[in-house]
């Protein structure tokens, strides 16, 4: 009967008093260790990689931003991953309390999530970098090698001479 009676009082202490006691019962750490291994398993059903999620930002640290998902997971957007474009500081581009669009890149086997708002931007424009596309280079580049040539050629001459 007296232990009963110490697990009914253990049982009625609210978490935060638990964790001022420092102690818990075996009942509630059982249901605990449970959610602890289910988590990347969770995450695997609730996020798909490939797929496009909204978020709001939660935290942001030098090396990206913290998104927090629709089902309360947290993903990470690496600096690398925000913009096509370099970025030097993430506050540049995000702030906190923003809602942002990504997408899932990677869930690793510990459940940390990888995402990505550069892979929803539009791709970069290819530039066409094929010979004879800018007319007033290739100008340049005619007069400068027809001066280049008379130079060898000039260049030649005096060689010759001397060795003669």
């Amino acid at each position: 009967m007296a232990d009963d009676e110490v697990q009914e009082a253990q049982s009625e202490e609210t978490p935060a008093e638990e964790q001022q006691a420092g102690t818990t019962s075996a009942e509630e750490t059982t249901p605990q260790a449970e959610e602890s291994e289910q988590p990347a398993e969770a995450i695997a059903q609730a996020v798909e990689v490939g797929a496009v999620v909204g978020g709001t930002v939660q935290r942001i640290t030098p090396y990206g931003a913290f998104i927090q998902l629709p089902d309360g997971k947290l993903g990470l957007v690496h600096i690398s991953e925000i913009d096509r474009n370099y970025v030097k500081d993430v506050r540049e581009h995000l702030r906190e309390g923003d809602t942002v669009q990504s997408k899932v890149l990677a869930i690793k086997d510990d459940g940390k999530i990888d995402l990505s708002i550069k892979a929803l931007q539009d791709p970069q424009p290819r530039i066409d970098r094929r010979r004879g596309s800018d007319p007033g280079f290739e100008q340049m580049l005619r007069k400068f090698m027809r001066q280049s040539e008379e130079r060898q050629v000039d260049v030649k001459r005096s060689v010759m001479h001397k060795r003669k």
